[in-house]
């Protein structure tokens, strides 16, 4: 009974819920628009960049065994550089140098990508952008035959960048918008009618909060109670002056319809009196 219950209270130790990046009372607040794309963003198994992954459970070795298929991905490392470049998915490999001998200890080594100094042209935006690029990614919008494309159709925890985002972001802005081509109409609806396709999937405030980090997110939602605080608190100056000048219209309206009334008879002893009044 005993043994039991410690089995029990151990059960529900380890089912303990595990805590996720909404749990904090900033990031409980961030609307489902935004969990949509973080859950893109982080939470989507990407395609595998560094290695070939092989279909099925099982294959056979080269001595004709059966063997389970492993398609485990190559451990990478998250470097703000690559936040600030369109990579093509790829990262920093972190792994071990082969030894010389076998006497020596493995050192760890670093795979960094090649990073090309590369101008890109947008369409929608009608923008030269010069951003660091590797040599998959210029491949890729080769593939995709234009940079619009490429990052329209791309998933984002495939582009792996955040300014591959938010540069996505302000295409999707500007397609939904209509804001493209604001000197040229003819241009404008070409391009429109070119790119609409792609807004089926997004809603104005999915577009809006597609392309943040968590950090810029709570900034944003705290940035948005502040104002909408700041619009409910009205100062009791303005209450009162508006409470006033709604209380001399009633006034003033009803004043002129007394005055209708009393013009046809003299309000006191004077104006009965008085021969230049009215009668």
């Amino acid at each position: 009974m005993l043994r039991a219950k410690h089995l029990a209270n151990g059960a529900r130790i380890r089912y303990v819920k595990k805590k996720t990046a909404f749990d904090t009372e900033i990031a409980s607040k961030l609307p489902e628009s935004y969990r949509k794309f973080y859950a893109e963003w982080k939470m989507e198994k990407p395609k595998p960049v560094h290695y070939v992954e092989e279909p099925g459970r099982y294959k056979k070795n080269a001595q004709g065994v059966v063997v389970p298929v492993i398609n485990y991905p190559i451990p990478s490392k998250y470097t703000l550089e690559q936040d600030l470049g369109i990579w093509g998915g790829e990262s920093v490999i972190e792994g071990y140098r082969r030894p010389a001998h076998k006497y020596e200890t493995q050192p760890p080594e670093y795979w960094v990508p090649h990073l090309l100094d590369h101008i890109v042209y947008s369409e929608i935006l009608d923008k030269y952008l010069n951003v660091p690029v590797t040599q998959r990614t210029v491949d890729l919008i080769h593939e995709h035959y234009g940079f619009d494309e490429y990052l329209l159709q791309t998933r984002a925890c495939n582009l792996n960048s955040l300014i591959a985002c938010k540069i996505k972001r302000k295409m999707l802005l500007a397609l939904y918008d209509k804001t493209l081509y604001p000197d040229d109409e003819t241009k404008r609806e070409t391009i429109y009618n070119k790119y609409k396709h792609y807004l089926e999937n997004y809603s104005r405030e999915d577009i809006e909060w597609y392309g943040w980090s968590l950090p810029e997110a709570q900034e944003k939602i705290i940035l948005i109670e502040r104002e909408a605080e700041a619009r409910s608190k009205v100062p009791l100056k303005v209450l009162f002056r508006k409470e006033m000048i709604e209380d001399l219209k009633q006034k003033k309206l009803e004043g002129t319809l007394n005055l209708e009334e009393e013009k046809t008879k003299p309000t006191s002893l004077l104006g009965k009196l008085n021969p230049f009044a009215k009668s």
